[in-house]
């Protein structure tokens, strides 16, 4: 049965990249059906639902370009024009949780800004969700998502609040976790990623007193690129504690810099990353929610090796796609019953697909061909298709480009088991009581509407009859009555018809108990 709860944010799975371009409306029907069925998969979870299979990073080997924003007075040093940014992997770190690396070639004055959304659409700085890095020779920061939903990923080069060029795209699944009891952990954590600074603002509010009651007390480590921090404090702020960091700023500070955060007050211990032999200057601050209400004193590390050097050689740009290359990609994000023996597959694609999609299926092949049962869509803007099987079957699904003769591209394999047959409350079994005949049952029922294809009459005691085992005939849909004439006198029957769309059947009446006269 369809969930039907919805959270307002749009997904995540149904790609196709058409930058800042306004969907058309089919296309955005699909996004908001693909944003439900996601989002109501990861918050209600069963309790006892399997971990999934993760899904890997998909990575599309393409450059989006944004144009730049106007010159203006406020802008920073000019980067160069020929810089470009490759994004090379994601992977998942946790629950909701995902390292995103990526190579740079040019100048970065102000850092980066990593970016991603859940809508069909390459991302956009500042307009969705990101993760701000102002250090130069970064390479890798965190995203955070909801469990069970898709992302499109891009890093891009932050330049006077936007940006001006882009990476190429990835598509990330996070995992679907079963809940697990929460530790009992009063001391340690790891800090988390830096988020958006959005521009100035001052302080909030804050005040730069200093004390030796709230100040970094130790760094150390860092040859793994994670140096341990630890500080002492003498409250434990509601809003928990930020950590502010710069590699030029000797007092970073809120609405200014990068910075970590951590949401329990009562931490008093992080690993912040950072890259060999650059020096940054820390500051730990109480955060109020909208500002911090006091600084450490600014505490300057070196992380242990040699600076790499930013090079610009032309053989270090990625190359771009050859004739041969086909930057698409195709990610199955999701199925989810429909009623008895129908489902429907969302998927996730980017690219061009003039001659749509296949989608193939079987139940004894894990890499289902076009020689299997294959569902086709024409339409290449489409995500989803409603496909069939018996119910209770588990059947294995991919989804391919389609080039009007072969498969171009495939998906990976989905598995997907049919939930087991309904019974219709409303489809109710009851018997002409003018018959007397002997042995002589006549059933009747209200005529179905829509009427199905066919309907198979079962009966058996003392169980209830199950589809195929206890099928003794087979009727139009139409049909609203059925008369049996074989049955022994005196003896108890319980009837039951099952709905069949010729093939199989798809959903049960409820089952009568009759004695034959």
């Amino acid at each position: 049965m369809r969930i039907k709860i919805f959270l307002a944010i749009v997904l995540t799975l149904s790609l196709i990249l058409s930058g800042c371009a306004d969907q058309p409306a089919s296309e955005q029907l699909v996004q908001e059906k693909l944003a439900l069925i996601l989002t109501q998969s990861a918050l209600q979870a069963q309790l006892t639902q399997p971990v999934l299979p993760e899904q890997p990073a998909v990575i599309l080997p393409t450059n989006t370009p944004v144009p730049a924003p106007p010159p203006g007075s406020n802008q920073p040093p000019a980067p160069t024009p020929d810089a470009s940014i490759l994004l090379t992997g994601i992977q998942e770190t946790g629950p909701g949780q995902a390292i995103v690396n990526w190579d740079a070639v040019g100048n970065f004055p102000s850092g980066y800004a990593l970016v991603w959304t859940s809508e069909q659409r390459a991302p956009i700085y500042p307009r969705d969700e990101d993760t701000y890095v102002g250090d130069p020779n970064a390479r890798s920061a965190l995203i955070s998502g909801e469990q069970g939903k898709v992302y499109i990923v891009s890093v891009c080069r932050y330049v006077s609040d936007s940006c001006d060029i882009y990476s190429n795209l990835g598509i990330f699944a996070f995992k679907r976790y079963a809940p697990t009891a929460t530790p009992n952990r009063t001391a340690t954590v790891r800090a988390l990623t830096p988020i958006s600074v959005s521009g100035g603002g001052g302080g909030g509010g804050s005040t730069d007193a200093t004390s030796d009651a709230f100040k970094i007390t130790y760094m150390g480590g860092g040859a793994s690129g994670k140096a341990q921090m630890t500080w002492k404090s003498d409250t434990s702020p509601s809003g928990g504690f930020r950590i502010y960091y710069s590699t030029s700023n000797q007092n970073p500070a809120y609405g200014s810099d990068s910075y970590f955060a951590i949401a329990d007050g009562k931490v008093r211990e992080a690993y912040v990353d950072g890259s060999s032999g650059t020096t940054y200057y820390y500051r730990v601050c109480k955060y109020s929610g909208s500002g911090c209400d006091a600084y450490t004193a600014s505490y300057k590390f070196t992380f242990p090796g040699t600076a790499k050097a930013p090079t610009s050689a032309p053989t270090a740009v990625a190359a771009k796609p050859t004739s041969t290359t086909d930057p698409t990609t195709i990610l199955i994000a999701i199925m989810e019953d429909e009623a008895g023996g129908e489902a429907t597959i969302t998927w996730a694609a980017s690219g061009d697909f003039p001659q749509g999609f296949k989608v193939m299926y079987s139940s004894t092949s894990n890499k289902p061909g076009l020689g299997d049962t294959v569902v086709t869509v024409a339409d290449g803007t489409k995500r989803s298709a409603l496909v069939e099987g018996k119910p209770s079957t588990t059947y294995y699904f991919r989804v391919c480009k389609y080039d009007g003769s072969k498969c171009v591209l495939t998906s990976g394999t989905y598995t997907f088991t049919f939930a087991a047959m309904a019974e219709d409350q409303a489809f109710a079994l009851f018997t002409d009581d003018t018959v007397t005949d002997p042995g002589r049952v006549v059933l009747e029922w209200d005529a179905l509407s829509p009427a199905p294809a066919k309907l198979v009459v079962m009966w058996t005691y003392p169980d209830t009859p199950v589809y195929p085992t206890h099928a003794q005939a087979e009727i139009g849909g139409g049909a609203n009555s059925y008369d049996i004439t074989t049955l022994s006198p005196g003896v108890d029957y319980n009837f039951r018809l099952c709905k069949s769309n010729g093939s199989y059947c798809t959903e049960y009446s409820k089952t009568l108990h009759v004695t034959a006269p």
